[in-house]
């Protein structure tokens, strides 16, 4: 039977090729092609964050930089633009706030009815370019400021010794320095970093 399909087979013809084949080829191929595609789009895709941020971050920067050199021709006011904090970064500077030890002492309170011991330490903020007149003040004036800061206390109300951020005892104090250093402007801030209350057995 095959000698006889041979024998009908023109001379020189290849025999056909079988179709399986070359439809597995083809989807061989076409696989390849669509993983091509597929590697390309991932590349593209987590390629092209990383580039616009960096031009974010670029663009960002040239702003700032513009900023700090007065916003090109914002001047003087372009460059205090976004306030203290800015400032804050340039050390030495004269009109940054410096801390000033005001005192560090003890006072009875006994408002309520119970006698308690407050243990207390004041500090003040003053402009950076005025802190060796305030230290000199403080000095000269040293039983003055104890007198009146006792004072505070042992007619402070239970309640404002007791508040979370102190702020009528801050209050009381600027006003009282502000007095005795005879400037009410010299004082910016009062930082009261300790303040301990102990029941007294007296």
């Amino acid at each position: 039977m095959a000698d006889n399909e041979d024998q009908a087979r023109p001379e020189g013809q290849a025999p056909p090729k079988k179709s399986s084949r070359t439809k597995l080829a083809m989807l061989i191929g076409g696989l390849m092609s669509l993983e091509a595609v597929g590697v390309f789009v991932v590349i593209k895709f987590f390629w092209s964050g990383p580039d616009s941020a960096d031009a974010a971050d670029a663009a960002e920067g040239e702003a700032a930089d513009a900023g700090e050199h007065g916003g090109g021709g914002g001047g003087e006011e372009g460059g205090q633009e976004g306030g203290h904090s800015r400032d804050a970064a340039l050390p030495g500077a004269s009109h940054l706030d410096a801390e000033v030890g005001i005192c560090e002492l003890n006072a009875f309170n006994k408002r309520d009815g119970q006698l308690y011991l407050y243990q207390i330490k004041v500090t003040a903020l003053v402009p950076g370019d005025r802190q060796a007149e305030a230290d000199q003040l403080v000095k000269a004036r040293q039983a003055t400021i104890d007198d009146r800061m006792n004072t505070l206390i042992r007619g402070a109300d239970p309640q404002h010794l007791n508040e979370p951020g102190l702020e009528t005892l801050r209050r009381q104090i600027k006003f009282e320095l502000g007095q005795v250093f005879q400037d009410e402007k010299l004082i910016r801030e009062i930082l009261i970093p300790k303040l301990l209350q102990t029941r007294s057995g007296l």
